[in-house]
This record gives C-alpha cells, sequence and structure tokens, in this order.
C-alpha cells in the first residue's frame, strides 16, 4: 500500500475523530448550560427584531405592489417600485451587518457562547447561499469552541448575506437596464429570483435575531455544576 493511501487514510480517519468528538462536545455543552434572558435584555432583543423587520416589510411592500403591477402589464410603475424596493434592501443590509459586528466584538468578551446550531439548508432558497450553508454545516462540526462556532455563525450569515445582495442587484439591473442599456424583456424568472432573494433575507434576518439571543443569554448564563458522581 502506497504512502499516498496510508497518509489519506490517516486523515480521514482524524476528521471522523474530530467530528464525532465535536458532537458529543456540543451534546454536553448544551447539557451544562442554563439559558436565560433578563427582562432588559428580553425587551432590546426585541427592539432590535423589530427594527430589522421593519425594514424589510418596507421593501416586502415595495416589492409585492411592483409584482402585482408587473402582472396587470403596468411594465414602467413596475420597475419604478422594482427599483425603490432595491433601494431599501441596500439601506437594510448594513444594519444587519451592523448587528453581526456588533455581535462579533461582543462574543470575545465571553468566555463561552450558548451552544448555537449551524444554519439549515433547507431554509434558503437561492442556490449560491444553499451550498455555502451546506458547506458550513459540515465545518461548523470541526470547530472545538462554542465561541468560534458562534462567530463562524456570523461569518457565514454575513457571507449570505453578501452574496443576496450582489444577487439582488444583478437581478435588477436586468430588468431595469443599466450603464445606458435597455432592460431587458420581464420574465418570470427574473421575478422569480427576486422573490427567492427576499425570502433568503427574511431568514437570515431571523438566524441573526436567533445569534443574538444565544449571545444575551451567555452574558448572563453559567454553566450548571456537575452533579457528584455516586458513591462507590
Amino acid at each position: 500500500m502506497s504512502f499516498a493511501v496510508l497518509f489519506a487514510g490517516a486523515v480521514l480517519g482524524a476528521l471522523i475523530v474530530l467530528l464525532i468528538q465535536g458532537r458529543r462536545d456540543e451534546r454536553a455543552a448544551v447539557r451544562a448550560w442554563v439559558p436565560l434572558l433578563t427582562p432588559r435584555r428580553e425587551i432590546y432583543l426585541k427592539r432590535t427584531e423589530s427594527q430589522l423587520h421593519d425594514g424589510l416589510t418596507l421593501a416586502d411592500v415595495a416589492y409585492d405592489r411592483a409584482a402585482t403591477l408587473q402582472e396587470l402589464g403596468s411594465a414602467k410603475e413596475a420597475r419604478e417600485l422594482l427599483s425603490m424596493g432595491y433601494q431599501m434592501i441596500d439601506r437594510f443590509a448594513p444594519d444587519l451587518m451592523r448587528l453581526l459586528a456588533m455581535m462579533t466584538v461582543y462574543s470575545r468578551m465571553v468566555s463561552a457562547v450558548v451552544p448555537v446550531q449551524p444554519l439549515s439548508p433547507a431554509r434558503f432558497k437561492t442556490t449560491g447561499v444553499s451550498i455555502l450553508v451546506r458547506f458550513a454545516g459540515v465545518a461548523h462540526h470541526f470547530i472545538a469552541s462554542t465561541v468560534e462556532r458562534f462567530r463562524f455563525r456570523l461569518f457565514v450569515i454575513g457571507q449570505s448575506s453578501r452574496l443576496l445582495l450582489r444577487g439582488l442587484g444583478r437581478t435588477t439591473m436586468r430588468v431595469l437596464g443599466a450603464d445606458g442599456q435597455p432592460a431587458e424583456p420581464t420574465s418570470d424568472e427574473a421575478w422569480d429570483q427576486i422573490r427567492a432573494i427576499r425570502s433568503d433575507f427574511h431568514a437570515l434576518t431571523d438566524e441573526s435575531i436567533d445569534s443574538l439571543r444565544h449571545l444575551l443569554m451567555s452574558i448572563d448564563a453559567a454553566p450548571r455544576e456537575e452533579p457528584p458522581p455516586p458513591p462507590p
């Protein structure tokens, strides 16, 4: 048996051991935490959630109205509202990125974070984000500490948001026309892509709020003391 085959087998075996150990440590970490959220932090969480969702709701109104006008044959008015919806998302995205950056900074101030789960690929409709989330879900289990897993989760949300914003910009420009080029004939495919991107933005917002909840709980939560072993 060649050295290359032996080396590959050793690496694969090590990865399998790390994956099994990571899952075992994750289950133990979940049992070790008593997740608590004080009333003051619950208010802050709800306020942040409301602010983020309000931004998306305004964009949804513009997009839904644009889709209705498109179906009615009012292409010009539909494009105007489509542009307005994109501008709202473009203003919303930096707020989400600032929240992720804030959580990354504050995560350095705690010794451990309430264990988080990786993002679920089933929640996402765009191909690029779904693939990114799927690979990140595998990598999640090879990261040892809960804090690093939490930061990695924030990183995946941030990268997914950037992918969505770029995709939304490209699709919007194809429909509206850009740089002096005429707009492409509107198609169901373009509108379906915009709907998928909007859905993924909602999913990432929910995941960001869930991450914030975990971080706020981690500030006050303390690991439970394990019960003493039974006497021999």
